[in-house]
């Protein structure tokens, strides 16, 4: 993901969302971990961008093989996946395909590493806190904080 980012030029992004701060827009920063030729050390960048970047919320993804897509077609030669796997899971809960590089566990460890490690910095919630301009916002952030908590820490075998 870290290398798709290149290509729209990280200064770039930077200013977007620095812009977007200092306008009081606030920003969504989607991540996709999995993508053939990906390593954990590229995974571990983006995580380190996500939290750079000073996203307002970060939504990390890991690559769905669906069927009839030319990505399955792929993983199902590389033997990346099974192809009698039908079970897609969009939710991010478990992970059905490795890739060149990483095992289906390793990248779904990096995907929860990514959400812990944005959403439980001190600097993050606090500044989430600080955000809050009235009850509904409060009431917002405790409902969407118990979820990602409960996404954050949820049992694999749930």
């Amino acid at each position: 993901m870290y290398k798709e980012c290149l290509r729209f030029g990280v200064p770039t992004i930077r200013y977007v969302f620095g812009l977007c701060r200092k306008l009081g827009i606030r920003t969504l920063g989607t991540f996709l971990f999995g993508l053939p030729g990906e390593s954990k050390e590229s995974c571990e960048k983006t995580i380190e961008f996500a939290k750079e970047i000073g996203a307002d919320f970060a939504s990390f993804n890991i690559l769905i093989p669906r069927m009839n897509t030319n990505i399955r077609k792929q993983a199902i030669e590389k033997g990346w996946v099974k192809s009698g796997i039908k079970v897609m899971d969009q939710s991010g809960n478990f992970s059905v395909m490795g890739s060149d590089k990483m095992t289906a566990e390793e990248i779904l460890g990096l995907k929860e590493k990514a959400d812990k490690s944005f959403y439980l910095r001190p600097s993050y919630l606090l500044r989430r806190i600080a955000s809050i301009r009235n009850t509904y916002e409060l009431k917002l952030l405790v409902i969407n904080g118990f979820s990602v908590i409960n996404q954050i820490f949820k049992r694999k075998d749930d």
